[in-house]
C-alpha cells in the first residue's frame, strides 16, 4: 500500500472510532478528550496532504473532516496553501459540510465549534450573571472569543486585564479597530462616564490603581459603579506556587498578589466574568480552586485538550541524523563525530527555517539568548543562508536599524543580530523595541527570534518552530505548564497545521508529558500557611484560622486606635497592613530636617523633573535627599538586591535616576561605565531577573 493510501486509511480508522467512542461518553469532560484524539489525527493528515496533488474526492473528504472535527478553518487553511481546490460537483455530504460551517457563523466571522460552543453560553435576554472560567490550549484563540462575547452582549461598561504591558499594548490596537464606539481607557486615573460606552484595558496593577481613585472623590452612586463585563488573561498567575518547583521557592512578589487582590475586587465590582488560562486541571471538590468557583457562581470549562495546532516533539540526542516532517536533518557527518549545542542549533535553523516558518529560540535567561545569538550571526553557513534566501530589507526595516544605531549604538548585540536577521525578546529591552521586533518576525523579515519567557507568555507570533535550549526557568527546573506554554508557542491557527518543537535540552519531552499541577486560589484555602497579612482583607472569614482571625482584629485595632483613616489604609492594597502601621509610626517620628530632604525630593523633581538635579552634561547632581527615603523605607523593601548600596548610594536610586533621565539608554549607560564592560549587551545583562 502507498503512504498516501495509509494515511487516508488511517485517518478514516480515526474517524470511526471518534464516531464509536462519542456513544460511550460518561461525562461532559470526556467528550473533548475523544474530539482532542480526532483533532490530532485531522490536523496531521490535513499537514501532509496540504501540498499533495488532490482530486475532487480527496478536497470532498478534507472539507468532511474539517467539519466533524469542527474546525472548518483547516480546510480555509489547505485552500490558501493549495490555491486550485474548488469542488465542483456538491453531494449531499459537501452540502451538509457546509451547512454545519453556517452554523459556526456569527456576524459574517467563522468561529471553530469550541468557540461557538462558549460564545451561545453567552445570552442577553438571560437574567443570570454570566461567570466562567476557560482552561483551553494557546491556539485557541481566548482573546479572539473575548471580542466576539462583547460584541454579541454589547456590554457598556468593560475591563480587560492582561498580565503585561506587552500584552496590553498588543490587544489596545485591536479594540481600538474592533470597537470604535467605544471609548478606550489605558491609565488608572481615566475619566469617563458610565453611562457611555467604555472599554478599560489595564494589568492588574493599574487596576487596583483605579479602584482607589474611584473610590477616593467620588459620589456614593459611583461608588456603586460595577462593570457589566470583566475579562482577566492568564489567570494562572493567581498562584505563582504554579510554576515554581517546590515549596521553599514560593516567596509571592507584588505581581503575584495584585493579580490575587484585582481578581477579588473584580468578583465584587463586576456583573458577567470571563477568566481564561492555559492548561489548568479540573479542581476537585476539595480544592481551593473549586470553593473559589463555588463561591463566586463560576462554571468550569474545559477545553485544555483541545490543540487546535498540533504539535511535533523532536528530541534531539547524538544521532546523525534525524527525519522531522518530510524533512531529513542531518546533524553530524559520522556518528563519532562531535557536536556543540550551537552547532545543532544551526544545523536546524538552516534545514527547518524559513520566511513562512521562521524559528523561536527559548533560552532560559538573558545571557543566554545574547551568547547563542552571537555565535549565530558569527556562523558563516548561517550568514550565506540569509544572503542567498533574503532580499533587501524594507524601509520601515532600515529606519529601525537607524534609530537603535543612533540611540543605542552599533555595539549593541541586538543591533548586530537585528541586521543579520536575527531577534532578541526579551524583558529588558524597552517595550517598543520588542514589539518592532515581533512585528518583523511575524511580516517575515526575521527568521528567527532568541527569548527568554517574555515571548512565550502570551505574545502571539507566526512561529512554526519552537527550538528549546534549557529545561529551566532562570535558575528554576519547567514544570509541565511551564513546558506546555513554551510548546504552545510552536505553529499558529491559520498558518500552520502543526507546529514544531525541537528539544536540545534532551529533557523537554519528559517534562511536558508529566502530570499537571493544580491550580490554587489560597484566600479559598482553609489549610493555607503561607497566607499573609495582605490576604486578611480578601478572605472570607470561613476560611481563615483563629490565629488569623485574631491578627486581622488586632490590625483593625492598631488603625483605630493610630486615627489613619480607612481610605488612606486600605489604599496601596498589595502593601502588608502591619508594614503601614510600622511605616505611620516612622513617618509620625520624623523630625524636621527629615521632613525637608523628603520636600527637596518633591522639588527636585517638579523643577528637574527627576529626583536628583545636573548640569547640561549630567554632572554635579545630588541624590542624598531621595537615598534618604531609600534608607528610611529600607525595612518595608523585600526585593533585597535593589537596596544594595555602594560607597555613595543604593543601588535603587541610581537606577531611578538614570532612568528618568534617558531611560533604557540610561541605565546601560550606567552599568557600562560603572563595571567598565566593552560592550553594551554585556551592561543590559545587568537587567536581567
Amino acid at each position: 500500500m502507498h503512504r498516501r493510501e495509509e494515511r487516508i486509511a488511517k485517518v478514516i480508522k480515526s474517524l470511526n472510532e471518534f464516531e464509536r467512542d462519542k456513544n460511550f461518553v460518561k461525562n461532559e469532560f470526556e467528550i473533548y478528550e475523544i474530539y482532542a484524539k480526532f483533532i490530532k489525527e485531522v490536523c496531521n493528515f490535513f499537514d501532509y496532504i496540504k501540498d499533495k496533488e488532490n482530486s475532487q474526492s480527496d478536497l470532498k473528504l478534507l472539507l468532511f473532516l474539517a467539519n466533524k472535527a469542527g474546525l472548518p478553518q483547516y480546510y480555509d487553511l489547505f485552500q490558501k496553501i493549495a490555491k486550485e481546490n474548488d469542488i465542483k460537483d456538491i453531494n449531499l455530504a459537501v452540502f451538509s459540510s457546509y451547512f454545519h460551517e453556517m452554523s459556526l457563523k456569527f456576524k459574517d466571522i467563522t468561529l471553530h465549534k469550541f468557540q461557538k460552543e462558549i460564545l451561545d453560553k453567552f445570552n442577553a435576554d438571560t437574567p443570570k450573571q454570566h461567570r466562567y472560567i476557560l482552561s483551553a490550549p494557546t491556539s485557541f484563540g481566548k482573546t479572539f472569543l473575548v471580542y466576539q462575547i462583547i460584541k454579541k452582549m454589547d456590554y457598556k461598561n468593560i475591563l480587560l486585564i492582561f498580565p503585561s504591558i506587552a500584552l496590553l499594548s498588543e490587544n489596545y490596537e485591536k479594540i481600538i479597530e474592533n470597537f470604535k464606539d467605544y471609548k478606550i481607557h489605558t491609565l488608572s486615573d481615566a475619566k469617563f462616564d458610565e453611562n457611555e460606552k467604555n472599554i478599560f484595558i489595564f494589568t492588574p496593577e493599574r487596576y487596583l490603581s483605579f479602584f482607589d481613585r474611584k473610590n477616593e472623590n467620588t459620589n456614593k452612586r459611583n461608588n456603586e459603579f460595577k462593570f457589566d463585563f470583566s475579562f482577566v488573561d492568564e489567570i494562572y498567575k493567581i498562584d505563582n506556587g504554579f510554576t515554581l518547583e517546590n515549596e521553599e521557592e514560593i516567596q509571592e512578589n507584588e505581581r503575584d498578589v495584585a493579580y490575587r487582590i484585582a481578581l477579588y475586587f473584580i468578583c465584587k465590582n463586576s456583573y458577567d466574568i470571563f477568566l481564561a488560562g492555559p492548561y489548568i486541571k479540573n479542581p476537585n471538590l476539595n480544592s481551593s480552586l473549586f470553593n473559589f468557583i463555588n463561591d463566586n457562581s463560576f462554571l468550569f470549562l474545559q477545553y485544555k485538550d483541545i490543540e487546535i495546532v498540533n504539535k511535533s516533539i523532536n528530541t534531539i540526542k547524538n544521532k546523525k541524523e534525524y527525519k522531522i516532517d518530510d524533512i531529513l536533518l542531518q546533524i553530524k557527518k559520522n556518528s563519532k563525530e562531535n557536536i556543540t549545542q550551537k552547532e545543532k542549533l544551526v544545523k536546524i535553523i538552516l534545514a527547518l527555517s524559513s520566511k513562512k516558518k521562521n524559528t523561536i529560540i527559548y533560552c532560559f535567561r538573558v545571557s543566554q539568548s545574547i551568547s547563542y545569538a552571537k555565535s549565530l550571526i558569527c556562523n558563516i553557513d548561517f550568514i550565506n543562508f540569509i544572503n542567498e534566501n533574503f532580499n533587501q530589507k524594507g524601509k520601515l526595516f532600515e529606519d529601525f536599524l537607524s534609530h537603535i544605531k543612533n540611540i543605542f549604538g552599533d555595539d549593541w548585540i541586538l543591533y548586530k543580530a537585528l541586521k543579520n536577521r536575527v531577534g532578541i525578546h526579551n524583558s529588558s529591552i524597552p517595550k517598543y523595541i520588542q514589539k518592532e521586533v515581533i512585528n518583523l518576525f511575524n511580516e517575515g523579515e526575521l527568521i528567527c527570534i532568541f527569548s527568554t519567557t517574555s515571548i512565550t507568555e502570551g505574545v502571539n507570533t507566526t512561529a512554526k518552530n519552537m527550538i528549546i535550549l534549557s529545561n529551566k526557568k532562570g535558575k528554576k527546573d519547567l514544570k509541565p505548564f511551564d513546558a506546555k506554554n513554551i510548546a504552545g508557542r510552536a505553529g499558529r491557527f491559520g498558518e500552520h497545521f502543526t507546529g514544531r518543537v525541537i528539544d536540545l535540552s534532551d529533557e523537554f519531552e519528559k517534562i511536558i508529558n508529566l502530570d499537571e499541577d493544580s491550580l490554587n486560589h489560597k484566600n479559598y484555602d482553609k489549610n493555607d500557611s503561607l497566607r499573609s497579612d495582605v490576604d486578611y482583607e480578601i478572605t472570607n472569614e470561613k476560611y481563615l484560622s483563629k490565629k488569623e482571625k485574631y491578627s486581622k482584629k488586632e490590625i483593625e485595632e492598631k488603625r483605630e486606635k493610630l486615627n489613619i483613616p480607612k481610605e488612606i489604609f486600605y489604599a496601596f492594597k498589595v502593601i502588608s497592613p502591619n508594614d503601614k502601621i510600622d511605616l505611620f509610626l516612622k513617618i509620625q517620628a520624623l523630625s524636621d530636617d527629615d521632613i525637608k530632604k523628603i520636600k527637596k525630593v518633591i522639588q527636585n523633581f517638579i523643577i528637574y523633573k527627576n529626583i536628583g538635579y545636573y548640569d547640561k552634561l549630567g554632572r554635579n547632581y545630588n541624590l542624598e535627599e531621595f537615598d534618604f527615603i531609600i534608607e528610611f523605607l529600607e525595612p518595608f523593601i523585600p526585593e533585597k538586591e535593589l537596596i544594595f548600596k555602594d560607597s555613595k548610594y543604593y543601588l535603587i536610586t541610581y537606577n531611578i535616576f538614570y532612568y528618568i533621565k534617558d531611560g533604557f539608554l540610561g541605565l546601560i549607560n550606567y552599568y557600562y561605565k560603572k563595571d567598565e564592560a566593552n560592550k553594551k549587551d554585556e551592561a543590559n545583562k545587568k537587567d536581567e531577573a
